[in-house]
């Protein structure tokens, strides 16, 4: 939901997604600043959305939640362990899909966002963010 006044269109509803590390790269474009090359980032301006224009929206969000983690598309979420559900009623219900369905999109899916999974893990994506429990006295 965003708000700003005079700028975004009222009653436009988008269904792109936006991951927490969009706002900056958002915020600095509004501000007129750049994001130094030498700190690269994750995220992408979704500035254009808000001003009414089309932008280059992402076609998957990472979430790391303790020990779970997962990748959601517009449409699907694979988790860390490999369940892959259909979210076409989210957020009223997740339907689970097996991993022998014949549905081609789930399919499709899977694969996508299996790559995009090993990606990130290649790339370390998660490391140090579970906090280490801490010793006892």
């Amino acid at each position: 939901i965003a708000n700003w006044r005079g700028v975004t269109p009222s009653g436009v509803v988008l269904k792109d997604l936006v991951d927490f590390s969009d706002f900056l790269p958002t915020f600095a474009e509004i501000a007129g600043a750049k994001v130094p090359a030498t700190r690269p980032i994750d995220g992408r301006s979704f500035a254009p959305q808000l001003l009414g224009k089309p932008g280059q929206p992402r076609e998957w969000a990472y979430v790391h939640l303790g020990d779970k983690r997962y990748v959601r598309s517009d449409r699907w979420k694979l988790t860390g362990n490999g369940e892959l559900f259909d979210m076409k009623e989210a957020p009223f219900r997740e339907v689970s899909v097996p991993a022998d369905s014949n549905s081609s999109e789930a399919k499709v899916a899977r694969t996508q966002l299996q790559a995009a999974l090993d990606n990130l893990a290649a790339q370390g994506a998660g490391g140090g963010l579970t906090p280490k429990k801490k010793k006892k006295k």
